[in-house]
């Protein structure tokens, strides 16, 4: 379900039209529901996570893709990519903090 959704949000922001970037994203998806399935066996939708879990998970999802983009920054020799990697940095940098901190909230709460 939440793949299905994805797609359709991504579809709709491309009103119908199917790009590159678009078929990538789906493709990416549908990659990692895969990956996930044969690590957890169970699919997003039927994982019995709290929303504890769920955070911990995003946030060290996220700060994986922090480390990514870095590592991005460091090999990029394009200057005209320097500012699209910053704000993916700053971005995901936020959401790291933001899923911590939801993470130690709801962790307190379980306790």
């Amino acid at each position: 379900m939440i793949i299905e959704q994805a797609k359709e949000k991504l579809k709709q922001r491309a009103n119908g039209e199917t790009y590159d970037a678009v078929s990538a994203a789906i493709y990416i998806l549908e990659e990692q529901q895969e990956k996930g399935l044969e690590k957890y066996g169970v699919s997003a939708d039927d994982a019995d996570l709290s929303k504890a879990e769920w955070a911990r998970h995003l946030a060290e999802e996220m700060a994986d893709g922090l480390i990514y983009v870095e590592a991005l920054k460091e090999a990029n020799e394009d200057e005209s990519l320097d500012d699209l990697f910053n704000n993916w940095s700053a971005g995901l940098a936020s959401f790291v903090i933001g899923a911590a901190y939801f993470w130690e909230v709801y962790s307190d709460e379980q306790d």
